[in-house]
C-alpha cells in the first residue's frame, strides 16, 4: 500500500497540473440565508417547510480558457431547468407551467413541462408524461421530477436569477409556493496527470 501511494505521489510530482475554474449557481429560498460558498458546487437542495425540493439550473459555466471553448453551453436555443419534489406532508399542488423564471428583471414562463412521477401506479421507475395544462396534487411520500423548458438563453451564474414557484407549487391551504434565489459561487478544481 505504501509503495503504491509513493509511486502515485512521484507520478503526480512529475506530471502536469491543470486548473479548471468556473461559476455555479447555488439555490436557496428567498428569505433564508444564502448558502455558504464553501463545499460542493453540486448542491441543489432548498429547504422549504414540508417538502424536499431540489432545483438544478444546469448552468455551470467554465471560465478557464480551454474548458470555456469546449464545454460552455450555447446561449441560444431551448433551456432546461430541473425540479425534484418529495413532499413530506399533504396539500401540495403542482402546476409547473405557472413557474416564472426571472433573469436580470426579464420574466419568462416555460413553454413545456415534462413530469416524471416515480410513485404513480406503483411503478418503481420514472416514466415521462407531457404536461396537459392541469394542476395535480402531490401525495405525501411521492417523488416527482419536473423538467421545465424555456425558450430564453441559458442564464449565466453571475446574473440575477429568481425562480418564482408561487403559483406553480402552492402549499397546504393554498399558501404561495417559494421564490428561489441563486448565489454565484466561484469554483476551482485541479487535475493532475503524467505522460
Amino acid at each position: 500500500m505504501r509503495t503504491a501511494l509513493a509511486a502515485w505521489l512521484l507520478a503526480a510530482g512529475l506530471g502536469c497540473t491543470h486548473v479548471v475554474t468556473g461559476l455555479a449557481s447555488l439555490p436557496y429560498a428567498e428569505g433564508a440565508p444564502p448558502p455558504s460558498l464553501e463545499g460542493s458546487i453540486d448542491r441543489t437542495r432548498v429547504s422549504i417547510p414540508g417538502m424536499e425540493l431540489d432545483v438544478d439550473l444546469w448552468n455551470r459555466h467554465y471560465t478557464s480558457a480551454h474548458e470555456a471553448a469546449a464545454l460552455n453551453r450555447p446561449r441560444r436555443g431551448r433551456y432546461l431547468l430541473r425540479l425534484a419534489l418529495a413532499p413530506a406532508g399533504e396539500g401540495f399542488t403542482l402546476d409547473p407551467l405557472e413557474a416564472v423564471l426571472q433573469v436580470d428583471g426579464e420574466r419568462e414562463r416555460p413553454v413545456l413541462a415534462e413530469v416524471r412521477d416515480s410513485s404513480a401506479a406503483g411503478r418503481p421507475w420514472p416514466y415521462v408524461t407531457r404536461y396537459t395544462a392541469q394542476a395535480s396534487t402531490l401525495a405525501r411520500g411521492s417523488r416527482t421530477t419536473v423538467i421545465l423548458h424555456f425558450l430564453g438563453p441559458v442564464p449565466l451564474p453571475d446574473q440575477d436569477i429568481r425562480l418564482d414557484l408561487g403559483r406553480a407549487l402552492p402549499g397546504p391551504g393554498g399558501a404561495k409556493g417559494p421564490v428561489i434565489r441563486f448565489r454565484t459561487m466561484l469554483w476551482k478544481a485541479s487535475h493532475v496527470w503524467s505522460d
